[in-house]
């Protein structure tokens, strides 16, 4: 089968790294895959950029779509030359995030038109006139207009958030494009939206569960020159300077913080900028994209805390439970749907930082209660392993292309 994926970028976390781990898999299994990018990372032949993201990077063209202004998903011409840039036709089309400042969301009846097209929604993005999130504010059901903040990622400096929700409504609807979703809680806003007409499809995260596993504690500190006889709380996001909106960073440093007195040492792969306050309390490792790396620090960690005020599902939360770890969370988005309070992890409010400490301080003291958690987490991981997950890809995949057959005329 022939497949094109679309994404902001090859090497990096969430939703990007599912559709990379998608694309090697579907090439390891002999099939013809595809990966458009804005941004390329990786040296793999068979991922293409696009260019366009990233104004930093090209501030001239970033000006010229209107994305520095306001204008979202407009006027980015290299994605209209998608057909172009792979060479040959493919037999389904899977675009995952498009607002990285790389795609011209008039180019989706062009890819629709080719090949049976689903959209991963990894965040609200298409259903606002700007933000990946929208947090408490209801204005997409209405239109948006009169943003309450546009600094939200992807950020705006002028409110054209009426006109971007306006396009969207234009170029979605289709009958050649399907909507999934890793999070139920996001299909179910999909429901209340312009986009409720299209077929809808919960399509879990992956994890590959032969990297992401349980493993030796003391080995995994020894790799990443961490000392033993410490608990240890890793933040299973990037930390970031300035901090994500989304991820709690926060909340997390002040949980830190709150906890230090009691010999606790906070874990995280990032900028050291970003706790610069917190040395001796908090180790930063260099960010990376190495799986085996990564698994390591959830390895190494006693616990892992994701304190997100907005998420899809949170893959950070999806690992850590496949190398063993309890985790503590928060009751946002689609997190419930994957932590089983009480079960796999302990649940609570986004922003409440003492009930943070508070949950943390009651793993920390229970290894009993941890290694629970962490056995009950690793099984539960093993529903969203990428090996099965690509099955049902190719087999919804599959469908599809059968689907258009038939509705074609002879």
């Amino acid at each position: 089968m022939k497949i094109l994926q679309v994404s902001t970028m090859d090497l990096n976390g969430g939703a990007e790294k599912i559709a990379w781990d998608l694309h090697r898999t579907f090439r390891a299994r002999g099939h013809e895959a595809f990966l458009v990018v804005g941004m390329k990372r990786s040296d793999d032949p068979y991922t293409v950029e696009i260019g366009g993201t990233w104004s930093k990077h090209r501030p001239l063209q970033a000006l010229a779509s209107g994305e520095m202004l306001g204008l979202q998903g407009f006027h980015h011409p290299a994605s209209h030359r998608i057909l172009e840039l792979v060479g040959e036709p493919w037999d389904v089309a899977h675009l995952h995030n498009l607002h990285a400042r790389y795609f011209d969301l008039a180019a989706l009846p062009e890819l629709a038109a080719v090949a049976p097209t689903i959209v991963t929604m990894h965040d609200m993005w298409l259903l606002t006139g700007h933000c990946a999130h929208s947090f408490s504010c209801q204005r997409w059901r209405i239109g948006c207009g009169r943003c309450p903040d546009l600094s939200i990622y992807p950020a705006a400096r002028f409110d054209f958030t009426r006109r971007n929700l306006a396009r969207k409504r234009r170029y979605f609807p289709h009958d050649d494009i399907v909507v999934s979703s890793p999070s139920r809680w996001l299909l179910d806003l999909v429901g209340e939206s312009y986009l409720a007409a299209l077929p809808r499809r919960y399509m879990p995260n992956t994890v590959d569960t032969t990297v992401f596993a349980p493993g030796e504690q003391r080995v995994a500190r020894q790799a990443l020159g961490l000392p033993e006889g410490v608990p240890i709380a890793l933040f299973p996001a990037q930390l970031t300077s300035p901090p994500s909106s989304f991820k709690g960073q926060d909340t997390f440093l002040a949980a830190i913080r709150g906890l230090a007195p009691e010999g606790v040492q906070g874990l995280a792969f990032g900028d050291p900028v970003a706790a610069a306050d917190l040395q001796g309390v908090l180790r930063v490792l260099p960010a990376t994209f190495d799986d085996r790396r990564l698994a390591d620090g959830y390895r190494a960690a006693d616990i892992v805390v994701l304190p997100s005020r907005a998420e899809t599902l949170g893959l950070g939360v999806l690992e850590a439970m496949a190398c063993g770890r309890p985790v503590v969370a928060t009751r946002v988005g689609g997190i419930p749907e994957l932590v089983s309070e009480g079960a796999t992890g302990d649940l609570v409010a986004a922003g409440d930082t003492e009930g943070l400490i508070t949950a943390c301080r009651r793993l920390l003291a229970s290894p009993g209660l941890r290694a629970r958690y962490g056995a009950a987490g690793r099984e539960a991981a093993k529903s969203f392993e990428l090996a099965a997950v690509a099955d049902a890809w190719l087999e919804l995949y599959a469908s599809l292309v059968e689907a258009r057959v038939r509705r074609s005329p002879r």
